[in-house]
């Protein structure tokens, strides 16, 4: 179901046991720091794979994934660095980072916005890495520029901070001048900044893009 794997080998992602010991599909991502332009779109190593442009502007969707962080990632990262994990919304002209998605910084996973969000950068949620266990997360969106947001991690919904208070919806824009082209894609993806790690492996399952909650689930 993937529209393209823009990844810098054939075994960057492949196809492994779970390691929870489910017959479930997952997926292994491995990036090395050598994973670079021309193998791959950026100076900064990747493997990725992108949905098809299926998400369209106005629609309400549910998205979801589980992410294992094996105990051979580094449970501590540079203050200044990130790991892209996921990207929830993106599009044409892919000018910068996303507005909206998930990634791993100092040892927390986050969800970070770009810098067309009220407050660049922010992190609007985080919590500490959890390393060799399946994790969650659960999105529910509007695709649009007043667009707004809801995450679920492990079934729960968290509090995001929009700058002024916590809430359960943070209203943001999922449309701005970074993808400001649709239709729009969603992509998994184990992505960092060059020279940062030598290498890095995660893995995913059960990601799906749907219209209620039960179909992502």
């Amino acid at each position: 179901s993937w529209a393209l794997d823009q990844s810098a080998t054939s075994s960057s992602v492949v196809s492994v046991p779970d390691p929870a010991g489910t017959a479930a599909p997952t997926l292994q991502f491995t990036t090395y720091n050598g994973d670079v332009a021309p193998l791959t779109p950026t100076v900064n190593p990747r493997a990725q794979l992108v949905s098809p442009p299926v998400l369209k502007a106005g629609e309400v969707l549910w998205e979801s994934v589980e992410v294992y962080i094996p105990s051979s990632f580094p449970s501590i990262q540079p203050s200044d660095g990130w790991i892209g994990l996921e990207t929830l919304v993106y599009g044409a002209p892919f000018a910068g980072s996303p507005p909206a998605g998930l990634s791993v910084g100092n040892g927390d996973f986050r969800f970070e916005r770009d810098a067309y969000a009220r407050l660049p950068y922010s992190v609007t949620w985080s919590s500490p890495l959890v390393m060799n266990r399946w994790v969650r997360f659960t999105w529910h969106f509007l695709v649009a520029r007043r667009g707004w947001v809801e995450l679920y991690v492990d079934g729960r919904q968290v509090l995001l901070d929009n700058g002024i208070a916590r809430v359960w919806r943070l209203h943001m824009p999922l449309i701005d001048p970074t993808d400001s082209v649709g239709p729009w894609v969603s992509d998994l993806q184990l992505y960092y900044m060059h020279n940062e790690f030598p290498g890095l492996t995660v893995l995913f399952k059960g990601f799906r893009i749907a219209t209620t909650r039960s179909l992502a689930s």
